[in-house]
């Protein structure tokens, strides 16, 4: 005897396969998905061309011990990310801006071959916009009228009439309509994916691997939008209101959520505005220059009495001199102190702006979805900020090795900052030499999360939970309401 659901999840999938809506959502796939992966892969292929040559020029410079440090971080910092070509993020974005760099480099070393206009005024489409955007919407077209539009043909009655349970029906249009979406959808990547092989980009085996990942993904989410078809299918008595009520549902999830959780955010987490940040640091050099404007009047004067001495000062005296001299680098130190303070107090509450506006959006399975796929592409912004706290760490121990070399390797006498022969300028001082001993700074080293942490950190477990959540409540709502449908 032929099992019930299964004939049901046939006649479903082949009733979608052969209708009209299943070709627009083949044909849309396949145009955007097939499209945006190959525009993205040249603009890759360009990021890679500049990577490349910058990293040249900057190992030519590699005697100037401040440009072997920041082409250690560059190699890391401002390599292309190849995985967003899939699925872009702002931490990309980050990673490129020349402000963001906590090693100050060139725009040319971060930018590479995207910062063109031309790539700017025509932003390709991705295969995140593909899964979050039009299969959802997709989803929605197959399950709308599952249910109530089988009720106004009478076929729901016929099929009902026989020895068929209620719940081998569902089990049935669910298979078969899940199947539908995932149809094109596949066809679709494996399509992009062929034409990506054609354009000479490779991915390496984690990067398939955390592609794999992110294309798994996709079912969950397309999973909980047809569920939320069925069950409004089956709440409803006319397909019409069906679509009209899951087109507002799935306007919301895909993009009102992102939209609303931004404003709530931005209403409940209060940031520095860039007059805050400027008046703060108008008020530390105010403080630091009343500071050292009472040390200079003093360590002038000394000067100029060692100058009038032929450059001979008695013990007393250049006991004071140097006592101020360490006083005056100690208000400018202070100051640089400050000031990072008030950064890195902007940073953070930026941050938590960001942090809350994700928690709120994660209502919505799609954001959900973004949240993983973008980590998992490490596109988002925490993997950038990851990489910024690995880089300051790393700055701190480059100058801790630095203070150490100097220490064993002083300058010749007479050689400072200002005038350096022997050194050359770098992060703050007088410091590596360029004639004689070198500095060699060590190595920086950077791990990026691995999948496992990614998924079970915070964020993860969140949006992970909230894709099982909306498939699990979607299925109840749907398979309680489709057992107490009037089929009259």
């Amino acid at each position: 005897m032929p099992n019930p659901t299964i004939e049901i999840a046939k006649k479903e999938f082949l009733e979608n396969v052969l209708s009209m809506r299943f070709l627009i959502a083949l044909g849309l796939s396949l145009l955007i998905l097939t499209t945006s992966v190959l525009v993205l892969a040249a603009n890759h292929r360009d990021d890679q061309g500049s990577f490349a040559t910058n990293q040249a020029s900057m190992e030519q410079m590699s005697e100037n011990d401040f440009v072997k440090v920041s082409l250690q971080i560059s190699r890391v910092i401002a390599k292309p990310n190849l995985l967003s070509i899939f699925t872009g993020g702002p931490g990309d974005e980050f990673r490129k801006s020349t402000d963001a760099m906590p090693f100050r480099m060139s725009s040319a070393e971060t930018s590479g071959g995207s910062s063109s206009p031309t790539n700017k005024r025509f932003d390709p489409l991705d295969l995140g916009f593909v899964a979050a955007v039009v299969m959802t919407f997709m989803a929605v077209v197959f399950s709308y009228d599952a249910v109530s539009g089988e009720r106004e043909r009478g076929t729901l009655k016929l099929m009902l009439a026989n020895p068929v349970p209620k719940d081998a029906v569902l089990f049935g249009k669910y298979l078969g309509g899940m199947a539908s979406i995932l149809l094109p959808f596949a066809l679709s990547v494996v399509v992009a994916l062929a034409a990506l092989s054609l354009t000479g980009v490779r991915l390496n085996g984690d990067e398939w691997g955390r592609l794999g990942l992110i294309l798994l993904l996709f079912v969950p989410l397309a999973s909980a939008f047809y569920l939320l078809g069925l069950l409004v299918s089956s709440l409803s008595r006319k397909s019409s209101t069906s679509l009209l009520a899951l087109t507002l549902v799935w306007l919301v999830l895909v993009f009102g959520a992102g939209n609303v959780a931004a404003v709530v955010a931005k209403e409940t987490v209060a940031t520095a505005t860039e007059g805050d940040m400027q008046q703060a640091f108008a008020e530390v050099n105010e403080r630091a220059n009343a500071k050292s404007s009472s040390i200079g009047d003093e360590l002038l004067a000394l000067y100029e009495l060692r100058q009038a001495q032929n450059g001979t000062l008695s013990a007393e005296d250049e006991a004071r001199l140097k006592a101020l001299e360490a006083a005056q680098s100690e208000v400018w130190k202070s100051a640089d102190a400050e000031r990072s303070a008030i950064v890195a107090n902007a940073r953070r509450k930026l941050d938590n702006q960001l942090a809350r506006a994700e928690t709120i959006a994660s209502v919505s399975p799609a954001e959900a979805f973004r949240g993983l796929s973008t980590a998992l592409a490490r596109s988002d912004y925490w993997t950038y900020k990851d990489m910024s706290a690995a880089v300051e760490e790393y700055r701190k121990e480059v100058e801790k090795a630095r203070a150490e070399w100097l220490a064993d390797n002083p300058p010749p006498k007479g050689v400072g900052p200002g005038g350096a022969v022997a050194y050359t300028i770098t992060i703050g001082g007088p410091a590596f030499s360029t004639n004689g001993p070198r500095f060699d700074p060590p190595l920086f080293r950077y791990e990026a999360q691995s999948v496992e942490e990614q998924l079970s950190s915070p964020s993860g477990a969140r949006n992970l939970a909230v894709l099982v959540a909306y498939n699990v409540l979607a299925f109840l709502g749907a398979y309680a309401a489709f057992l107490r449908y009037d089929v009259r």
